[in-house]
């Protein structure tokens, strides 16, 4: 990275080491039936890089952008499993008129490693075509993450994204659909700070056009000694006129000594919309455990049941028959769980 480079994020405090180490684990080509690479694409595609630009010119020096055609249904499932590894994406899908497409990714480590991810993925969905995007980050406690996701969602496409963003001591991750008329646009967080770690959270909907429903429905949990920042925001621009777009997140918080900032923000310059957000912030229910409690469960059994619960609502939303199992065994069963 050129040294002469300045930062610009205004968010949670960048690792000092960010642009330390080379490329050591390339990012995996995706072979799947109605997928195809091609070797160029040029759209009027609306981009809009949350990102500080640094970070985006540092994924460009090391991972040259990949473009792919999804010209039939298809079901594409990418296993990322790291070791130690500095793990560099650049991709833009094309997902074509009327196509539908479901997409699984899986980024796991384990043991003692340390890794990066570095990740800027780009999704351009025709009108009438249907996007499922189901994405589990599960790294070691020491591993940091910077995920980039630009979705943009031409008239009656429909488009949902389920995140679970459960490892990491750092993670960064920035999600934007961009929505045009009579579009159909959903985004499902789910997301575990754990002791020590820092999360930078923003999930963004902007409606370009008319009748577009729209909605941010975030699940998280934040543990002793974490730092975590959630932005869920939803633009309605001019000429959004008849559209809705609700946003909510729910934080549970597992200790005193935390730092859990949410910011739901409603940004309008059309009149006839709809807007609402919400955010709940808080320890377990005191009146639920004593139910729980009295009917013969232990204090810690109830707390599982009651988190299995509040993540169920995003998880189940996924088209990945085993992503809720998954996150489970992550939040309870890893060596680095609840």
């Amino acid at each position: 990275m050129k040294s002469d480079t300045k930062l610009k994020w205004k968010r949670i405090p960048l690792p000092k080491d960010i642009f330390s180490g080379e490329k050591t684990n390339p990012s995996a080509d995706v072979v799947s039936e109605g997928v195809k690479k091609i070797d160029f694409f040029k759209e009027n595609c609306r981009w809009i890089w949350n990102f500080d630009k640094a970070i985006i010119d540092y994924i460009n020096e090391n991972d040259n952008v990949c473009f792919y055609e999804i010209y039939t249904d298809a079901t594409i499932n990418l296993e990322c499993f790291l070791n130690n590894d500095n793990l560099f994406e650049n991709k833009v899908f094309v997902v074509r008129k009327g196509v539908k497409c479901n997409v699984f990714v899986d980024y796991n480590s384990t043991g003692d490693t340390t890794d990066r991810i570095y990740s800027s993925i780009r999704f351009y969905v025709e009108e009438e075509a249907e996007l499922n995007i189901s994405r589990l980050q599960r790294l070691t406690s020491s591993s940091t993450v910077f995920f980039e996701l630009l979705i943009d969602a031409k008239p009656y496409s429909k488009v949902f994204v389920v995140d679970a963003q459960l490892g990491g001591d750092y993670k960064a991750v920035s999600v934007e659909i961009k929505a045009d008329e009579s579009a159909e646009t959903k985004i499902f967080p789910a997301y575990f700070s754990k002791k020590n770690s820092k999360s930078d959270l923003s999930y963004t909907i902007q409606h370009n056009g008319r009748r577009i429903k729209s909605g941010i429905t975030a699940k998280g949990i934040v543990d002793e000694n974490a730092r975590k920042v959630f932005r869920g925001n939803m633009h309605f621009m001019q000429g959004a006129s008849k559209s809705e777009g609700r946003e909510e997140e729910e934080c549970l918080l597992l200790s005193d000594n935390v730092y859990a900032d949410s910011i739901p923000a409603l940004m309008c310059d059309e009149d006839d919309v709809i807007g609402e957000h919400a955010a709940n912030i808080g320890k377990f229910n005191e009146e639920k455990l004593f139910y729980m409690m009295s009917r013969g469960l232990s204090a810690e059994n109830a707390k599982i049941i009651l988190i299995k619960s509040m993540f169920s609502e995003v998880t189940y939303m996924s088209k990945y028959d085993e992503f809720s199992e998954l996150v489970e065994e992550e939040l309870f069963g890893g060596a680095y769980g609840i």
